[in-house]
């Protein structure tokens, strides 16, 4: 294990990559505290890396808030998910990315591999959402809301409020507004 003079936030991320493999860095402040944070597997660089920041905190909540509405919907249809499901998988989404930014420093590469697994993994539970029984299939309108809510998470994430937005309105407009007529063609 190396021990080091504590750099600034530049430094550690370049000390961090430039170290060999699997290789820790301590720093001389606090030694105590910094042994004890090696024997159980962290670092300094990783310590750092768990402040959130206002700016995450803020993105986390506006992309719960922003799914609200969507959840609510569907609790007044009396669908199988709802008011929880829909705001914690916006919020599982925003999470997934902000993580995946923060720990590839920003490489659009990292983000890029972490939005084709959640892409796949919100299909999966999409998936789940469809019922199929001998006349009909249920559900495929709650599957593609789930994985738009994927994505309202993820453009927030990324700081694209009005993108979040619009796909939220469109969304509940979809849901909400085009039900009457959806109930009218299933009659016919």
């Amino acid at each position: 294990m190396r021990v080091c003079p504590r750099p600034n936030s530049g430094q550690i991320r370049k000390s961090v990559e430039s170290g060999a493999p699997g290789q820790r860095f301590l720093w001389h402040t606090d030694r105590a505290w910094h042994h004890s944070l090696a024997r159980n597997g962290y670092d300094e660089a990783m310590m750092d890396g768990l402040s959130l920041t206002t700016t995450q905190a803020a993105r986390l909540g506006i992309s719960f808030l922003l799914a609200l509405p969507i959840g609510w919907e569907q609790e007044v249809e009396d669908r199988t998910t709802g008011i929880r499901t829909f705001p914690l998988v916006s919020l599982g989404s925003c999470g997934l990315m902000l993580v995946g930014h923060t720990i590839g420093n920003g490489s659009a590469d990292v983000s890029s591999r972490i939005l084709q697994g959640l892409v796949t993994g919100i299909g999966f539970v999409g998936g789940g959402a469809i019922l199929k029984s001998e006349k009909s299939v249920r559900g495929t309108a709650t599957a593609a809301s789930i994985w738009n809510m994927a994505v309202v998470g993820t453009a927030t994430a990324f700081g694209l409020y009005g993108i979040a937005g619009i796909l939220v309105i469109l969304n509940f407009i979809s849901l909400r507004l085009l039900l009457p007529f959806k109930k009218e063609l299933d009659r016919r």
